[in-house]
C-alpha cells in the first residue's frame, strides 16, 4: 500500500511532466526522470543528500555535537547507557528531556522530566527503542518544524501537542473520540494509552473527567503529529533569522533537504534552539497542514534535482 508521501511525490511528478517509478514495494526507493536525467529518491531524501550528513542527522547525539562545534544553538546533552549515569546530569539540569539516541516520530521521548521517579520511567521508556539514551537540557518554547530545500527555500509549521477542548458536558474520553472522527489529510488519531493516563494523572484528571467549557486539556507533552498533534502553517510568520538558522544547520551537515526542529519563545524573533534534525523530513506536513496555507516542497525538491524551475502541466 502506497504511503501518503509516495502518493504526493508521484502526483507532483505527474503535474511537472516527470516520469515516476517505484521500487522496493513502492514505499521506499523511487526513480524520477524527465527523459534525459533521472534521480533516485527515498521519499524526501535524494541522491544529493550527503551520506555523511545522513549518518550524522540519524544520530541525535552526533547531530548536536556537530552543530555545537559551529556555534549553532543547541541544548546541553549527555549520552548514557545506564540509568545511574543519568543522575548527575539530571540533578544539575532538571527539568530535562529523555529520549533514545536513534528513533523518529517521537517514540521513546519524555519531556519536562522533574522527579527521580519520572526520570526512571523515562529512561526505561527510551531504552525500549535504543540501548543509548540521551539526557538533555529542557528548552522552554514552542515547537516548530523548519523544512529546508536546496539551502534556500524554507517552509515552517508550528506543532502543537495533542489536546481536546472541554464543552462542560462531556468526558475527556468522549472528546477524544469525537476529535478522532474528524478526518483530514495526514491527521493521526489521539490514542488513549498509558501515556495519556499518566499525563492526565499529573493534572489530577482521568479519562472520565469533564473539563470546563473552553478548557484546553493537553494529552501529550511533546508536539508530535504522529500522536495526534496539530500542525499550523507559519511560513510567512517565521522570522528570517530563524530561517537562516535552519539553513545554517543544513550547511553544517551537508543536507540540501532536511527538517530542522526549533524551539523558540518568539517565532518573530532571532533566538531559537535546534533540538533535532531529520534527514528525510515529512514534507506532507506542509502540503496538508491542519490549519493555514498549503505549501509545495515536493515541487522544490524536483526543481532542485533538475536544476531549474519546472512548469506545471495543465
Amino acid at each position: 500500500m502506497k504511503s501518503l508521501h509516495v502518493k504526493l511525490l508521484k502526483e507532483t511528478a505527474k503535474q511537472l511532466g516527470l516520469k515516476f517509478k517505484s521500487y522496493d514495494g513502492e514505499n521506499v526507493l523511487h526513480e524520477v526522470s524527465n527523459g534525459k536525467k533521472s534521480f533516485l529518491i527515498d521519499r524526501s531524501a535524494t541522491e544529493l543528500t550527503s551520506r555523511l550528513g545522513y549518518i550524522l542527522a540519524d544520530n541525535k547525539h552526533l547531530t548536536i555535537s556537530a552543530l555545537n562545534k559551529f556555534d549553532i544553538p543547541v541544548p546541553q546533552q549527555r549520552m548514557v547507557k545506564k540509568y545511574q549515569d543519568s543522575l548527575a546530569f539530571f540533578k544539575k539540569n532538571k527539568p530535562i528531556v529523555v529520549k533514545p539516541n536513534k528513533c523518529s516520530l517521537g517514540k521513546g521521548v519524555t519531556v519536562n522530566v522533574k522527579t527521580l521517579e519520572d526520570l526512571k520511567k523515562a529512561f526505561h521508556y527510551a531504552k525500549r527503542y535504543d540501548s543509548r539514551v540521551l539526557v538533555e537540557e529542557f528548552i522552554p518554547g514552542e515547537d516548530y518544524r523548519f523544512t529546508v530545500i536546496d539551502y534556500k527555500q524554507v517552509y515552517v509549521v508550528k506543532r502543537i501537542p495533542a489536546f481536546v477542548i472541554g464543552d462542560g458536558k462531556h468526558s475527556i474520553l468522549y472528546l477524544i473520540k469525537q476529535k478522532n472522527k474528524v478526518k483530514k489529510s495526514y491527521k493521526k488519531d489521539i490514542k488513549t494509552n498509558e501515556k495519556t493516563i499518566e499525563i492526565l494523572k499529573e493534572k489530577k484528571l482521568t479519562l472520565r473527567s469533564i473539563p470546563a467549557k473552553d478548557e484546553i486539556v493537553y494529552l501529550r507533552k511533546a508536539a508530535n503529529i504522529a500522536e495526534g498533534g496539530t500542525s499550523i502553517d507559519f511560513t510567512d510568520i517565521a522570522s528570517k533569522p530563524l530561517k537562516d538558522l535552519a539553513i545554517a544547520a543544513c550547511r553544517v551537515l551537508h543536507l540540501p533537504v532536511a527538517g530542522i526542529d526549533i524551539l523558540t519563545e518568539n517565532i518573530n524573533g532571532d533566538k531559537g534552539v535546534i533540538i533535532e534534525v531529520n534527514p528525510r523530513p515529512h514534507i506532507i506536513l506542509h502540503h496538508y497542514p491542519h490549519e493555514g496555507e498549503s505549501r509545495y516542497p515536493a515541487r522544490d525538491i524536483y526543481n532542485m534535482l533538475f536544476g531549474k524551475k519546472l512548469k506545471l502541466r495543465k
